[in-house]
């Protein structure tokens, strides 16, 4: 179970993934060993999957950053989007609902390169349809989740 405390690990973890144990600590009124305990249980129970890096894709040279709305046979969803999930410039999947089946966002250095991702994409056999939007500037939503 998430407590207050926990819920205040979590926000200001997911502000700042490097934030030391010691500053969390002092924040909730806890020692820093203890602190450390929550952190290791949450990630136990799997609360925290992860601490990630996050990488600017427009600072990296990637010029083109798109949202590709993809169609697969009845049945694959599943299966294609583990294959699309595996081509090196798609940053994530996702099964949707709607129009299309699933949705993969791709980082590319340039038009030609963005081609070349989307015949990749194209070229698995269970793919019925894509349709790409490119992304003209992105904004960063709540992280926090409603903690």
């Amino acid at each position: 179970m998430v407590d207050e405390v926990d819920r205040t690990i979590l926000k200001m973890l997911l502000e700042n993934s490097r934030v030391p144990y010691t500053r969390i600590a002092e924040r909730v009124g806890m020692s820093e060993p203890a602190i450390k305990k929550r952190v290791e249980r949450l990630v136990r129970e799997g609360i925290i999957e992860s601490f990630t890096l996050k990488v600017d894709p427009w600072k990296l040279g990637k010029n083109l950053v798109a949202l590709v709305f993809i169609n697969a046979s009845p049945g694959k969803h599943r299966s294609v989007a583990e294959t699309i999930s595996k081509i090196e410039e798609v940053t994530e999947v996702n099964i949707v609902t709607g129009q299309f089946d699933m949705m993969a966002k791709i980082v590319c250095d340039d038009p030609r390169h963005f081609e070349k991702t989307i015949q990749k994409i194209g070229s698995i056999p269970e793919v019925l349809k894509t349709e790409s939007f490119v992304v003209i500037e992105h904004l960063e939503g709540n992280r926090f989740m409603g903690l």
